[in-house]
């Protein structure tokens, strides 16, 4: 059972940080498949963006400056929720793909919140679980 304890924030940070790294590829691609589809000039300043993303995702998955890394992933992570996420613009089914994609990344901005606020939150849970819960 303390195995488990110890393992948990590695657990936490390496999904949420997956997520990001997972999700700043496939919107890469798919702004790079929209671009080449529709032949539209391509903006810098989105490039900017995902590289953030990606760089700030690395950082919370490998445990390095844990706040810094929340810090920049949160403006990151509402201005792309905004900008390929609007599901009130949709209807049916679409919309519920694009409202689930806004859900997911508004709570895991909210758990890189809680890193924000403090980097140490998961082992701190895990430490406090570990005093009051487990008799070993």
């Amino acid at each position: 059972m303390s195995i488990f304890f110890w393992m948990l924030p590695l657990f936490a940070r390496g999904l949420i940080g997956g997520y990001f790294i997972v999700d700043a590829c496939l919107v890469w691609a798919h702004h790079l498949d929209l671009i080449n589809k529709l032949n539209i000039h391509r903006s810098y300043g989105f490039y900017v963006l995902i590289g953030f993303q990606l760089m700030s995702a690395c950082m919370i998955c490998f445990g390095f400056f844990l706040g810094l890394a929340s810090l920049i992933l949160i403006p990151v992570n509402i201005m792309v929720t905004r900008l390929y996420h609007p599901y009130w613009k949709y209807q049916g089914e679409f919309m519920e793909l694009h409202r689930t994609c806004y859900y997911l990344r508004m709570i895991l901005g909210t758990a890189a919140i809680l890193l924000l606020l403090n980097p140490m939150f998961f082992n701190s849970v895990v430490i406090f679980i570990r005093r009051n819960y487990l008799f070993e």
